[in-house]
């Protein structure tokens, strides 16, 4: 991991735990890292810190209320979601970082109506594009795979899961979450009843472009599962 992404996971996860929020150390590079908070079903807040330095820009730190997606870039394409400027330094500190966790603090149990716009939006997109199209074929494909019955889907997609809890908890690379992604992607495409006529459609047979769906959507899924009153009761 880059020196930068460590120094803010190491600043940053400690001050925002108590807040819900958990680091994605698996897409951390050189001058970004995420941290995310599922919040429902199909919400999450995500906190993107980037260093825009190299480019005579500033370290920024940006609050996201978004679809649960894979924590990089993909949220400023997507055309559903709210980002809130928390921050901005020249000169990351633990000073700046323990003021950006203070500023969450009144800021997060305000966003409920945010997290309503978005829910939806996703219903019925304002600005529909090519890739909120995706995303929403993304979802409903993970859904039917996440959902089968079959014996060699369910048993690959186990094994899938397990491979993206590692992830999560930093005990695996993104290349073991690939590799199970693809044996789990082989075993849908040969499950011919398993998807539906627009998923095939939009897979167009790639077993590749299934794989990758399906490492995003189950390791985002690891980083921020949904917490119930129940499971926090038991």
């Amino acid at each position: 991991m880059a020196a930068f992404a460590r120094n803010v996971l190491d600043l940053l996860e400690p001050l925002v735990l108590n807040h819900g929020f958990k680091p994605s150390r698996a897409t951390a590079t050189a001058t970004f890292c995420a941290f995310a908070k599922r919040v429902s079903e199909q919400i999450c807040y995500y906190l993107y810190v980037r260093d825009d330095r190299a480019g005579q820009g500033d370290v920024a730190v940006d609050l996201w209320v978004a679809p649960i997606d894979f924590p990089d870039d993909r949220l400023d394409t997507l055309g559903i979601g709210y980002r809130i400027r928390v921050g901005v330094t020249q000169e990351p500190s633990d000073e700046f970082f323990r003021a950006i966790a203070q500023r969450l603090g009144p800021v997060l149990p305000g966003l409920k109506g945010l997290a309503e716009a978005v829910h939806s939006e996703l219903l019925q997109p304002l600005l529909p594009g090519k890739r909120i199209s995706s995303y929403l074929l993304e979802r409903r494909i993970w859904a039917r795979v996440r959902d089968s019955r079959s014996a060699t889907v369910s048993q690959r997609r186990e094994v899938l899961e397990k491979a993206a809890e590692r992830m999560a908890a930093g005990q695996a690379t993104m290349d073991a979450l690939e590799l199970c992604a693809a044996s789990l992607a082989q075993a849908v495409l040969a499950h011919g009843a398993l998807l539906d006529e627009p998923d095939l459609r939009f897979l167009d047979g790639d077993q590749a472009l299934l794989a990758d769906v399906l490492a995003s959507q189950v390791y985002i899924e690891a980083l921020a599962p949904l917490v119930t009153t129940a499971s926090r009761a038991g």
